[in-house]
């Protein structure tokens, strides 16, 4: 079974684009602990497509009104393929009142 050919890594700024999170909302996630420090610095820094899944469960989680630093205790414990399922996972809602 062959995959969808996707970039083995990205810039900042298709990485930006892709999850509608600002650059500097990225670079202060990365400080914060809630990312991984990129292999590179800087201008030439790259990132994998598995920052698009974390960016995208952090929001996620920030949509239930979850602190930045239970958001990194619940994800930092968490491979790539746990990340991608819960990406993919329906969202928990609410019940209607």
């Amino acid at each position: 079974m062959q995959k969808l050919s996707e970039p083995e890594s990205i810039d900042l700024l298709e990485l930006s684009a892709r999850t509608r999170v600002s650059p500097r909302t990225i670079r202060y996630y990365i400080q914060q602990g809630l990312l991984p420090t990129p292999e590179a610095r800087g201008p030439g820094a790259h990132y994998s497509v598995e920052y698009v899944d974390r960016l995208n469960l952090i929001r996620r989680l920030q949509s239930e009104h979850l602190p930045l630093s239970e958001i990194r205790k619940r994800i930092e414990k968490l491979n790539s393929a746990e990340i991608r399922k819960l990406v993919r996972a329906e969202p928990k809602r609410a019940p209607d009142s």
